[in-house]
């Protein structure tokens, strides 16, 4: 019961941590493109 706990919140923090690595990834791709109208 105890290893599935763990498990759980180790692939929950992974999950997490993904999707912050794309919204990052996104964030830099957009800020490497050549039309800064977005940040304007």
């Amino acid at each position: 019961m105890t290893i599935n706990v763990n498990s759980g919140v180790i692939g929950a923090a992974t999950t997490y941590f993904k999707t912050q690595l794309d919204r990052i990834k996104r964030f830099v791709n957009d800020a490497a493109r050549p039309n800064r109208e977005a940040f304007a």
